[in-house]
């Protein structure tokens, strides 16, 4: 089967929806079929290689040779190259991350991520664009079950007409360490302002463990440069940013902490790719209430938690109950199998079979 999955942006950073693409892509490939992903925008090709370390790789297209644009000139870049390129294929099946405003000839599902307003005045447009986009699609895809409802209500569609499929990871890849060979340590990832880095800072700054270790991912800006500041110096120098690490560097961290912080802010609760690498990882999860319930259970695979008080009590019992640890370590790699990204392979296959 020959299918295209497609982005409307770059797919050259490890954000959690390209980690997704490359994942289920990998997975179709190593079950026999043929695979092209098409961005929107220009895409380097070695950092393919330095992020996502796969067995076998896809065909990436590039649309645009431009890194950044307007997102009307990204509708545009698609409905005047994208669309007649995807055709040329010929694929028998197309997954569309980020709703486009015309359809393919071949069976299509739109993948919604999340249902998150956009800032501008775009905003105006958005339902009604989506209304539009959206009901061109064969199937509507929600990565969980807060967003299948939030898009039925948003766009008045019967829930039927929206499935839940997970984003999915290649489980096999991922180190899950033993309690013995993991640091008393924190792993919040991304600065992004939705990964709400301040939360797990200021969580961090409250524990009493002075050999309590906290490693960010990401950009440094002048914003946390002013946070980490304001701390005293014994809480500064037990803080350590890790820029951006590749596909086996993050893996190396997620299994060698004992917890992650996910206290990312969105309206809607998200299928978060953090948390579900911390739980294929192993390591328990500390997040908000922007993490789906598909993903985070309270008390059995991690902590939902509302104030930085709560995410330090939560940090401290995971830091010091091996009990604790060692139970939710157990559940969190149970509760982790469903996203399989051979298992998701599978799914839209049946799914496209059903047509």
């Amino acid at each position: 089967m020959r299918i295209v999955i497609t982005r409307r942006e770059s797919l050259d950073t490890p954000d959690g929806i390209n980690v997704f693409i490359f994942s289920l892509a990998e997975a179709f490939l190593l079950k026999g079929h043929e695979v092209y992903v098409v961005a929107g925008m220009y895409t380097d090709i070695n950092n393919i290689f330095r992020y996502f370390q796969l067995k076998k790789y896809p065909r990436v297209i590039c649309l645009s040779s431009f890194k950044q644009f307007s997102y009307i000139r990204q509708i545009a870049t698609w409905s005047i190259n994208g669309k007649n390129i995807v055709e040329e294929i010929s694929p028998d099946l197309v997954l569309v991350n980020g709703s486009l405003p015309f359809s393919f000839s071949a069976p299509t599902f739109v993948v919604s991520h999340d249902v998150e307003a956009r800032p501008t005045w775009l905003d105006l447009l958005r339902i009604p664009y989506k209304n539009y986009s959206y009901r061109k699609a064969h199937y509507i895809i929600a990565t969980c079950s807060e967003i299948r409802a939030a898009l039925s209500k948003e766009l008045n569609l019967d829930l039927d007409r929206i499935r839940v499929i997970p984003v999915c990871f290649n489980l096999n890849s991922y180190i899950r360490k033993d309690l013995k060979d993991r640091r008393r340590a924190i792993l919040h990832i991304g600065t992004a302002s939705y990964k709400n880095p301040e939360m797990t800072i200021k969580a961090f700054s409250l524990l009493k463990m002075d050999e309590a270790q906290l490693y960010i991912t990401g950009r440094i800006d002048d914003k946390m440069s002013q946070l980490l500041s304001s701390l005293p110096s014994n809480v500064q120098k037990r803080i350590t940013f890790l820029g951006y690490l590749s596909s086996s560097e993050l893996k190396e961290m997620l299994g060698a902490v004992r917890v992650v912080s996910v206290p990312s802010t969105y309206r809607v609760p998200v299928c978060s790719p953090s948390a579900i690498e911390s739980l294929i990882s192993g390591t328990p999860v500390i997040g908000s209430s922007s993490i789906s319930q598909d993903v985070l259970i309270h008390k059995y695979n991690g902590f939902l938690a509302d104030t930085e008080e709560d995410y330090a009590l939560r940090m401290q019992q995971l830091l010091e109950d091996d009990e604790l640890w060692l139970a939710m370590n157990s559940n969190a790699v149970e509760s982790s199998q469903k996203f399989s990204a051979f298992k998701v392979a599978d799914l839209y296959v049946n799914l496209l079979h059903c047509q």
